[in-house]
């Protein structure tokens, strides 16, 4: 819970910050999600802020749950924090450049009632283009990253150890800014 009220306290004072700076435009804020994953159940949301005129930091939740076939699940559930620069401003067509961070939690149980429970966390570079039109906008990037070492738990009491690694990703969102 402390957790939580910080970061509702560090939302408003970036908002605050941001919606009271002279230099204010009319896009400060933006909400993007990804198309794609949602045709396979997985929510990614973004709320992009406008932090100065070429900083945008935005907060990332991402979840999914999906039903198996032999009557198990998997589930999937975390957030994450990016900062990027716009070469051209925030909100305006342009290239990207930023850093980000994510956490991921996932879950699932088979049809034999084994469990497995696993959290990885990492970090990359992210770039690509934004294209804006009044309010809607929507970006096409590239990202690399890489994860630390992530321990599986099993209901039964046994774990098992991944060795982290590094890739790469693409990223689509489009989104709305107001």
């Amino acid at each position: 819970m402390k957790k939580f009220r910080s970061l509702i306290s560090v939302f408003f004072l970036i908002t605050s910050i941001t919606i009271l700076s002279p230099s204010a435009k009319a896009n400060n804020f933006g909400f993007r999600f990804s198309p794609i994953l949602i045709l396979v159940g997985i929510a990614d949301v973004d709320l992009d802020i406008g932090l100065g005129s070429n900083f945008v930091l935005s907060p990332e939740i991402i979840g999914g749950k999906w039903t198996l076939l032999d009557k198990g699940y998997i589930q999937l559930s975390g957030g994450g924090l990016a900062l990027s620069y716009h070469f051209n401003g925030n909100f305006t067509d342009g290239f990207y450049l930023g850093v980000a961070g994510q956490t991921v939690e996932v879950k699932g149980e088979n049809s034999s009632g084994l469990a497995a429970q696993a959290t990885a966390k990492g970090g990359g570079l992210r770039a690509g283009y934004l294209w804006q039109w009044v309010n809607f906008y929507m970006n096409l990037g590239a990202s690399f990253f890489s994860s630390d070492n992530t321990k599986i738990t099993y209901s039964d009491g046994s774990t098992e150890n991944i060795p982290g690694g590094s890739g790469a990703g693409l990223d689509f969102k489009i989104g709305w800014s107001f």
